[in-house]
């Protein structure tokens, strides 16, 4: 499998870490963890090795456009594709991993609850009902899409275009004029960091508006890159960036779990309508009408109710960091000088 061919740390030895050098350890990180996840994402028994893998591959696409000139042009569009082409692999098997994990906990809560709602064995109109049927449809697809991830791990496995970047990482390129210039790497990150920032205020207006779904999911991807941008540059500021990196990742959770809840009532509608084939005789065999579906709508009222609850809180914890000045905060963080760097890579 690709890997760099050294594990000597870029830039070590240096008593400043210059640019490429410094861009090249994190990227280098994020490369390693990434590989480390290939096999158990290939055999598919864990979807836990599809989530660190998939989170490892956005780290990825994170940093290297912010050290774009430290690569030769050419390759490094054919590597980022790549690397891109795996996150989109790896992006139907995650999401439907976490709809799969989230009815199955689902069904087991309204299981349990069903002895006290009514006759046992009797379709409930809040009871599993025929979510047993969406689980069903949804476990197939993955078993579906898993060939496709088994076939993007083994063409890693292979190196192939991607080989080359792993060697490359061992020893940063050239870069620019500047590169060896401690204070050329923070005003990148300054730069980089304040961008992101600007990204996500600039949805501020939409933040009390509950019916703003598409703005809402683009903030959340506002979020998630300013988390990797922040975590991308913690180690030059010497970790103060740990709490503003938990503090817009729980943001990025709160905006994701609401998106999460954005997919299913847009989903549902339309599986009500239209039953799938394979699940159409045991509906029948159940003697379940397909019209109406209990289950799937009580599914549906439950994640309309949880919508409302999840926005509510999200609200409150956007309106709390701009009364806290979390934002300007951050931004004035940012904005000094950090200590000289240590060549060393410190986590």
């Amino acid at each position: 499998m690709a890997k760099p061919l050294s594990d000597r740390k870029p830039g070590s030895g240096d008593r400043t870490v210059s640019y490429c050098s410094y861009g090249f350890q994190y990227i280098r990180k994020s490369w390693l963890a990434l590989v480390r996840e290939a096999e158990g994402a290939r055999k598919g028994e864990d979807p836990e090795h599809i989530h660190r893998m998939r989170v490892a591959s956005r780290r990825l696409r994170a940093a290297m456009p912010v050290f774009k000139s430290c690569f030769p042009e050419k390759k490094y569009r054919k590597w980022l594709k790549e690397i891109k082409n795996i996150t989109s692999f790896l992006g139907e098997a995650r999401d439907l991993d976490v709809q799969i994990g989230f009815l199955e906990g689902y069904i087991h809560e309204q299981e349990r609850a069903l002895p006290r709602r009514g006759t046992k064995g009797t379709p409930q109109e809040d009871g599993p009902g025929d979510v047993s049927a969406l689980l069903r449809v949804l476990k197939q697809k993955r078993e579906q899409v898993q060939p496709a991830v088994e076939e993007a791990m083994e063409a890693l496995r292979k190196g192939g275009v991607l080989d080359e970047f792993g060697r490359v990482l061992a020893v940063p390129g050239p870069g620019r004029k500047d590169n060896g210039k401690p204070l050329a790497l923070h005003r990148r990150a300054q730069r980089n960091i304040s961008s992101r920032v600007d990204d996500l205020l600039y949805f501020t207006p939409y933040v009390h508006d509950p019916d703003a779904v598409t703005r809402h999911h683009e903030m959340r991807i506002a979020a998630k890159r300013l988390r990797y941008t922040l975590e991308t540059f913690n180690r030059l500021y010497s970790g103060k960036l740990n709490r503003p990196v938990r503090t817009v990742r729980a943001l990025q959770d709160a905006l994701g779990q609401l998106h999460d809840c954005d997919v299913w009532i847009g989903y549902l509608p339309g599986f009500m309508q239209e039953v799938p084939e394979v699940e159409s005789e045991r509906a029948r065999e159940r003697h379940i009408p397909g019209d109406g579906w209990p289950g799937i709508s009580g599914l549906l009222e439950d994640r309309k109710r949880e919508r409302v609850r999840l926005y509510r809180a999200f609200v409150e914890m956007w309106d709390g960091l701009r009364d806290a000045r979390f934002f300007a905060t951050l931004q004035d963080l940012v904005a000094q000088p950090p200590p000289e760097t240590s060549g060393d890579e410190t986590g």
